[in-house]
């Protein structure tokens, strides 16, 4: 409302149960990682032990847990704006895929211009790729009430099955051994932080679409409009706000997000298109968002979570034999504990509410 300030803090007793459920769930989903290592026959302190060395061992280790975060929190923060207005679209995959596919194309264009419009044109036709494949499901759910997860993760594989049409049709490398494309030029790349090329301007992008999100969701009129609609869409009509437009304003930016992702992707490491340009990221980003209680910074940290444990599981497979399928075994359980304990958590906060 004009002339008030916004609450951005919770109550007391509101962030006490935050942080206890949030260690709660650490300790809960850590005891149980360490029950999975020793029934599959693994010691659990030098697992442990290699993992944490590979994600934050040294300055490398560290730059790869970034690398491996950004992807995450880009798409948890497209999740994140979505799931606040309870829209509950998966179809962050097929956005990503979209903006990369735009994201190419338009670097194809771009390889003459000067930097850096080289760059910034491509990642802008990434976010125009992921917001106009949010568009469909949009107008389906506003028009014809179709769910939203349904349209979404069909057209997770339309853009799945697109890509697999460019990749061995228009924009087919014929010499390569894998279906990829060729190389954009080296014009187009985002700026490199270190000599191996892993640590790019991804990571500013990232930064800066979350700080844009918090302002959007906490300081702007927008935000109002999508909490309302996130409240209630019907009693939001008594507010002034138009349902139908939020709505598809929502999974415009949301898609707009996810493709950018795709658009760092092939800008800032990848430098192609590949069948497994998005790889899971898409749903990963949900479990992040939903780790990170939809709050920008919690995805953050959540996503540097998430993050250590894929660049630590590469070191934990070397140094104690310790398959990947069991990082991500314990991905599941600790998302598990995290969303077990914060239930219990609000309804113990319920209970509180209802007998004060």
């Amino acid at each position: 409302m004009p002339g008030r300030k916004l609450r951005l803090s919770l109550p007391g007793r509101a962030w006490t149960a935050v942080l206890t459920t949030t260690f709660a769930g650490s300790v809960l989903g850590l005891a149980l990682s360490c029950i999975l290592l020793v029934v599959a026959g693994y010691r659990v302190g030098p697992a442990l032990s290699a993992l944490l060395d590979g994600a934050f061992g040294g300055s490398q280790e560290c730059i790869d847990t970034l690398v491996n975060a950004t992807p995450l929190f880009m798409t948890a923060l497209a999740t994140l704006v979505a799931y606040r207005a309870r829209i509950w679209t998966v179809g962050q995959e097929g956005q990503l895929v979209l903006g990369a596919i735009f994201c190419y194309g338009a670097s194809l264009l771009c390889a003459g211009f000067p930097q850096p419009l080289a760059w910034i044109l491509p990642l802008l036709a990434g976010a125009l790729g992921g917001a106009a494949w949010s568009l469909p499901p949009a107008f389906a759910r506003v028009k014809w009430s179709v769910n939203e997860i349904v349209s979404t993760m069909m057209l997770n594989y339309v853009a799945v099955f697109l890509l697999m049409y460019l990749l061995g049709h228009l924009w087919s490398e014929s010499s390569a051994t894998y279906v990829q494309s060729s190389l954009v030029n080296d014009r187009v790349h985002l700026p490199q932080f270190n000599a191996e090329g892993t640590l790019n301007a991804g990571i500013i992008v990232a930064i800066g679409l979350a700080i844009a999100v918090s302002v959007m969701l906490h300081r702007s009129t927008f935000g109002f409009e999508l909490r309302s609609f996130g409240f209630n869409p019907r009693t939001s009509l008594f507010k002034g706000i138009n349902p139908a437009t939020t709505c598809i304003k929502v999974f415009a930016i949301s898609g707009a997000i996810s493709g950018v992702c795709g658009a760092v992707q092939i800008l800032g490491s990848d430098w192609r298109l590949t069948l497994t340009i998005a790889s899971g990221v898409g749903y990963s980003g949900i479990m992040v968002a939903m780790l990170g209680r939809l709050s920008p910074v919690g995805a953050m940290l959540a996503a540097l979570f998430f993050g250590a444990l894929n660049t630590g599981s590469a070191a934990m497979q070397l140094e104690a034999g310790v398959p990947s399928t069991i990082a991500r075994a314990m991905q599941a359980i600790l998302l598990i504990c995290f969303l077990l304990t914060e239930a219990v958590g609000q309804t113990y906060l319920a209970r509180r509410g209802s007998d004060a």
